[in-house]
C-alpha cells in the first residue's frame, strides 16, 4: 500500500516537473518575442518622431489620424493619403498566416510558438499581449483545433 502511494506521488512529481519545463520554454519564447516587439515599437517611435520634426502642422494631423485609424489593425499607415484604405484585421492576418505555419509544423504549436513563427514571417501584431491575441484569433476559428497542454493544429482543408 505504501509503495503504491509512493509510486503515485513520484508520477505526480514527474508530471509537475514536465509542466514546469514546458512553462519555462514557453515563458522564454514569450520574453524573447516581447523584447522584439518592444524594439520594433521603439523603431516606429523613432520614425514617427523624425516625421514630426520635418512636417508641417497640417501634415502632422494627417499622420496622426492615419496612425489612430490603424490601431488594432494589421498595419500602421504613416502617410495621410492612405488613411481611408480599409486594413486587413489582425485576427484575419493571424489566422491566414497561422494556417500556413501549422500546415508546415510536424507537431502542435503553442500560442507563443505560433506568435514567434508569425514574427519570423514578418507579421506585425499590434497588441499589449500578442500571444493572447493569437489565442483569441484561433480559439473559435474553423480549421484550428486546440489540444490541451500541447497547442494548436490545423485540421482545415
Amino acid at each position: 500500500m505504501l509503495q503504491q502511494t509512493l509510486d503515485v506521488f513520484r508520477a505526480s512529481l514527474a508530471a509537475n516537473e514536465q509542466r514546469l519545463a514546458e512553462f519555462r520554454e514557453t515563458a522564454s519564447i514569450y520574453v524573447e518575442l516581447m523584447e522584439e516587439e518592444i524594439a520594433r515599437a521603439r523603431r516606429t517611435i523613432d520614425v514617427l518622431e523624425k516625421e514630426v520634426k520635418k512636417t508641417t502642422p497640417t501634415a502632422q494631423h494627417r499622420v496622426h489620424r492615419s496612425v489612430k485609424h490603424a490601431m488594432g489593425r494589421a498595419e500602421i499607415v504613416t502617410d495621410g493619403k492612405d488613411a481611408n484604405r480599409r486594413k486587413e484585421s489582425q485576427s484575419h492576418l493571424i489566422r491566414s498566416n497561422a494556417q500556413l505555419v501549422l500546415r508546415d509544423a510536424k507537431h502542435p504549436l503553442k500560442q507563443a510558438e505560433i506568435w514567434k513563427a508569425l514574427v519570423e514571417r514578418g507579421v506585425s501584431i499590434s497588441s499589449a499581449d500578442p500571444v493572447e491575441l493569437v489565442r483569441a484569433a484561433l480559439r473559435r476559428a474553423p480549421g484550428f483545433r486546440h489540444i490541451p497542454r500541447r497547442g494548436y493544429v490545423w485540421e482545415g482543408e
